[in-house]
């Protein structure tokens, strides 16, 4: 029996014209996308309350958000400065869940409800605390 000749084109043992190895199957494969990143930009004072920029950058493109949170919230206890990041950063991710595609530079405000379900979820003996230590 006799082999079949390589074809006249191809390099020496490659299988390509060049005599390069091809990628490995796969790699020239569009990857899954990946899922939006925010992060925290800082915040600026104005005369309403502290407004926080969060950007979230995807494949595609990079979006701005702002959260403004009241002075009298943070006056009242209502909230602590170093709670309003993670505070904003979570009413973000339940803005992008109901809607993925919303547009830049939107704005929000963060409600007394929000504030106080924070608090409470947050501190020392609150529910959320509770829960954890019973295991469940």
């Amino acid at each position: 029996m006799r082999a079949a000749p390589a074809p006249a084109d191809s390099g020496p043992g490659t299988g390509s014209p060049s005599g390069r190895s091809a990628p490995p199957a796969g790699r020239d494969a569009p990857r899954p996308a990946r899922p939006p990143v925010p992060r925290y930009l800082g915040f600026d004072v104005t005369s309403e309350g502290r407004e926080y920029t969060l950007q979230v950058t995807s494949a595609e493109v990079s979006r701005h958000f702002r959260f403004l949170i009241r002075h009298a919230a943070f006056a009242s206890r209502h909230v602590r400065f170093q709670d309003a990041p993670d505070l904003c950063y979570q009413r973000l991710e339940r803005e992008l869940s109901a809607d993925p595609d919303l547009p830049n530079e939107s704005r929000f405000e963060l409600t007394g409800e929000e504030l106080l379900a924070y608090r409470d979820a947050h501190q020392p003996g609150g529910p959320a605390r509770k829960r954890r230590r019973a295991g469940g």
